[in-house]
């Protein structure tokens, strides 16, 4: 690999693992860890097409779970800083892990995501789909699924989730 920044995403990809990162998700938001996962979503984002593919390709299941729980922050502190970035951030980290698992998990997180764009005054639709234009997703049909569920099919309660606070602020809270 001659690719200086390819090579350094994926050395901070396997550094991504749930042993590594136990208790991270509870953590306080954000920290290092989450400045971590940013760089890499930014340079992801930097790279050329076939270094992307490479990098999709790299991702496994254990880093599923980084990434949704990465979503799952962001939401948290965009409501926080009342800002948008924190919301392309989480989407495109979710998209990383497209295809290694679950699709119900992704479910779990675009609600947050969704709800937090709402709290914030954006429209998820725009959120959503400038996420996916920016990652380079070209099929949108699960996003598209996920927009036409119904208000309550969508909400944080039915996806086990509650608003609540922690010394910082606003945080969404699990309830499974």
């Amino acid at each position: 690999m001659e690719n200086k920044k390819l090579e350094d995403i994926l050395a901070s990809m396997r550094q991504l693992n749930t042993a590594r990162l136990a208790g991270w998700g509870a953590s306080n938001i954000p920290n290092e860890i989450d400045d971590e996962i940013t760089n890499l979503v930014k340079g992801y984002l930097e790279l050329d097409e076939g270094d992307k593919r490479t990098v999709r390709e790299s991702v496994e299941r254990d880093q599923k779970f980084v990434f949704l729980a990465f979503a799952e922050r962001m939401a948290s502190l965009a409501i926080r800083l009342k800002s948008r970035e924190p919301l392309m951030l989480g989407m495109i980290a979710m998209f990383l892990q497209i295809g290694t698992g679950d699709v119900r998990e992704d479910i779990l997180r675009l609600a947050l995501v969704h709800a937090a764009a709402q709290k914030i005054g954006m429209d998820p639709r725009s959120l959503f789909m400038e996420s996916a234009r920016q990652f380079g997703l070209d099929d949108t049909s699960g996003l598209d699924a996920f927009l036409h569920r119904s208000d309550e099919d969508k909400s944080i309660n039915s996806m086990g989730y509650t608003e609540g606070t922690d010394e910082d602020g606003f945080r969404f809270v699990r309830t499974w």
